[in-house]
C-alpha cells in the first residue's frame, strides 16, 4: 500500500511518500490512519503524499476525503499547514508523459521559515529525444501480439488520419494506448506518452517504430536517469519494472516540490 520514500535530506526527520489510489485510501479506513499515524509518530519537518487525482473529484470519495484532509490537518494539534493541488508531470516534470497525481503537502508550522510555491508550468520536450533506436529486423517484422491490440491500433491509425490528414505515423512520433477498451475511444497523441499509468504504461505503441515503449524509455519519461536504473533494468522483469515505473512518483516532480519545501524549513 505504502510504496516507497522519496530521497531523503539529514536536515529534516522525514519526507513521507504514499503512492496508491485514492479508492485504496478513503475506502479501507486502515490505510488512511496508517499515513495519519505514522505521520503522527515521526512528526516530520514536511510531509508529501501522493495519490490518483480523483481523490477530490470523486463524487463517492468526497466525504471521506474531506476527513482524511480534516485528520491531516488536525495531527498533533493542529501542527501542520496543508495544502494540496493536481499536478501533470507533462506540464511541471519536464518530461514528454502525462500523470495526473494529487499532491498533498504538510509543513510543520514551527519549521516553516519561508513562504513556498507549487511548481510553475514548462515546456515538455519530445518524446523522440526519449527514444531508443531498433535493430532493423524489429522495425519491420514487429507489431502487437493481440487482436485486440490490433484493433485499437487500427482505430487509432484511422484516427490519426481523420484528425491530422497530413499526418505520417510510420515516420512520425505517434504513441497510441493498445490497453483501451474495445469500448472506448482508443488514445493517442503526437510526441508525449497519453497516460503513465501502470494499467497502461505497458501497452504504449510508438508508431514510427512499430514497438512498444521499452522499460528505460518509461523510466526516462518518469525523470529517471538511465545510467542510475540500468543495472535495475538489466537485472529485472520487464513486468516488474513496468509496475515499478507506473507506481512511482515523477522523479522530477518530487524533485521540484523538494526544491520549494526544504528552504522553508531551513534545510
Amino acid at each position: 500500500m505504502l510504496h516507497g520514500d522519496l530521497p531523503h535530506s539529514p536536515l529534516i526527520s522525514l519526507v513521507y511518500a504514499a503512492n496508491c489510489t485514492a479508492h485504496a485510501v478513503v475506502e479501507d479506513g486502515r490505510a488512511m490512519w496508517q499515513i495519519c499515524d505514522t505521520i503522527k509518530q515521526l512528526c516530520p519537518d514536511i510531509f508529501l503524499l501522493e495519490l490518483g487525482p480523483d481523490f477530490f473529484e470523486s463524487k463517492p470519495l468526497r466525504t471521506p476525503a474531506q476527513r482524511f484532509l480534516r485528520a491531516l490537518v488536525e495531527l498533533r494539534d493542529f501542527a501542520y499547514y496543508v495544502d494540496f493541488r493536481v499536478l501533470d508531470s507533462l506540464k511541471v516534470g519536464e518530461v514528454p508523459a502525462t500523470r495526473q497525481r494529487m499532491y498533498l503537502v504538510g509543513v510543520r508550522k514551527c519549521k516553516l521559515l519561508q513562504q513556498w510555491q507549487w511548481p510553475e508550468t514548462c515546456p515538455a520536450p519530445k518524446l523522440s529525444q526519449f527514444l531508443e533506436p531498433r535493430a532493423k529486423h524489429a522495425h519491420r517484422m514487429s507489431r502487437p501480439s493481440s487482436g485486440a491490440a490490433q484493433q485499437n491500433l487500427a482505430r487509432a491509425m484511422k484516427a490519426i488520419k481523420k484528425a491530422e490528414r497530413s499526418a505520417k505515423p510510420s515516420k512520425e512520433c505517434f504513441v497510441v494506448d493498445l490497453g483501451t477498451s474495445l469500448n472506448r475511444r482508443v488514445q493517442w497523441v503526437k510526441e508525449r506518452v497519453p497516460n503513465m499509468s501502470y494499467q497502461h504504461i505497458k501497452s504504449m505503441w510508438v508508431t514510427h517504430l512499430k514497438d512498444t515503449m521499452t522499460p528505460m524509455e518509461l523510466l526516462k519519461c518518469q525523470g529517471y536517469h538511465p545510467e542510475e536504473v540500468e543495472k535495475v533494468v538489466q537485472g529485472t522483469s520487464p513486468g516488474i519494472v513496468h509496475e515499478m515505473t507506473g507506481k512511482s512518483c515523477n522523479v522530477n516532480v518530487a524533485e521540484k516540490l523538494l526544491a520549494a519545501l526544504l528552504p522553508a524549513v531551513g534545510a
